[in-house]
C-alpha cells in the first residue's frame, strides 16, 4: 500500500514516535508533546508527505481522528485514553486498507452532486486547498471568502455550483469545508447539514419568528447581474417584506437594468448594493 514506509523508513522517525508510545492511552492534550505533533509523527509513519499537511495526512477534532483529505473519520475515540500511539497506527493502516477511495480516482470529485446548506442541488466544480478555491471564488463571484463569513482552515473546500433553478440562485457558487461536509460526518447524504438546524433562508422567504437575517444578507452578497432575474426579484421582495428597504435598495435599481435588457449598466448598482450589505453586516455585528 503505497501509504505505508518501508521498515527502515519508518525506524528513522521512531525518536519522535517513543514520545507518544511512552504516554500509554492518548487524551485530548497528548496532541504535542513539546514541539513534536502527533498528526505528524502519524502521517510520516503513514507515509505521507509531511509538506502537504493541509491536503494530506492525519487530523484530529476534539477526540476523533480523521483523514485530512477527504475529512472522513477514522475513529471516533482516537483521544479518549482509550487507545495508545501504537493503537492508532493499526487503525490507521487498517482504515486505509479498508478505504480504497482515497486515491484520487475514487475520491469524492468534480460533477458529484449533493445538497449544500440552504437545501438546493449543488455540483462540485473544485476541490482544493483554502488558498486555491478562495481565488476562484472571488473570480466567480468577485468576492473574497471573508464577505461570506468564511474562515481560513487547513485541509481542503468544495467550490459548488448551484443547479437547482427552483430551490435556488442557478450559476450561484459557494465553497464549503471538505472536513465538515462528507456525508459520514452527518450521517447524511453529501454536502447535507443537519436536519435540526434552524430555519435557511431562500429567495422570497416572508418575514416570520425565525426569519433567518444573517441569511438573507449573506445570500445577497452572492448576487450578481448574472442571477437569474427571477431570483434577483425574490431575494428583493424578501428584503423589503421584513423591512430592508435601503440596504436592498440598489438591488432593486439594478433589477430595473437588467429587466430593462443592460446585466452591463447593472453592474456599478450591483457593486454599490454589495457595499451597502457588508456596512449593515458589520453595524450588526
Amino acid at each position: 500500500m503505497k501509504y505505508i514506509k518501508d521498515f527502515e523508513s519508518i525506524n528513522e522517525n521512531k525518536r519522535n514516535a517513543k514520545r507518544f508510545k511512552n504516554k500509554g492511552g492518548l487524551m485530548r492534550n497528548d496532541q504535542f508533546s513539546g514541539n513534536v505533533s502527533l498528526s505528524k509523527t502519524l502521517a510520516d509513519e503513514l507515509g505521507f508527505d509531511l509538506k502537504k499537511e493541509f491536503t494530506e495526512g492525519i487530523g484530529f477534532d476534539n477526540i476523533s481522528m480523521y483523514d485530512t483529505a477527504s475529512g472522513k473519520t477514522i475513529i471516533d475515540t482516537a483521544l479518549s485514553g482509550e487507545h495508545t500511539y501504537d493503537d492508532l497506527v493499526k487503525l490507521a493502516k487498517e482504515w486505509y486498507k479498508k478505504n480504497e477511495s482515497m486515491n484520487e480516482a475514487k475520491k469524492l470529485g468534480l460533477g458529484e452532486k449533493g445538497v449544500d446548506y440552504n437545501d438546493n442541488v449543488v455540483e462540485i466544480i473544485a476541490i482544493g486547498n483554502y488558498n486555491k478555491i478562495a481565488k476562484m471564488l472571488k473570480k466567480e463571484t468577485g468576492n473574497d471568502p471573508e464577505d461570506y463569513g468564511y474562515e481560513k482552515a487547513p485541509g481542503n473546500y468544495y467550490l459548488t455550483k448551484n443547479i437547482e433553478a427552483t430551490e435556488g440562485n442557478v450559476g450561484d457558487v459557494a465553497m464549503y469545508p471538505v472536513k465538515y461536509d462528507m456525508a459520514n460526518y452527518w450521517g447524511l447524504d453529501p454536502l447535507k447539514e443537519s436536519l435540526n438546524e434552524a430555519k435557511k433562508f431562500k429567495p422570497g422567504d416572508k418575514w416570520s419568528s425565525d426569519f433567518d437575517y444573517d441569511g438573507m444578507l449573506k445570500y445577497a452578497l452572492k448576487v450578481n447581474e448574472k442571477t437569474p432575474i427571477k431570483m434577483l426579484n425574490k431575494l428583493f421582495d424578501s428584503a423589503t417584506d421584513v423591512n430592508y428597504h435601503t440596504p436592498f435598495a440598489n438591488l432593486g435599481i439594478a433589477i430595473d437594468w437588467i429587466e430593462d435588457g443592460d446585466k452591463e449598466g447593472a453592474k456599478d448598482y450591483i457593486k454599490n448594493f454589495h457595499e451597502d450589505i457588508k456596512k449593515e453586516i458589520k453595524n450588526q455585528s
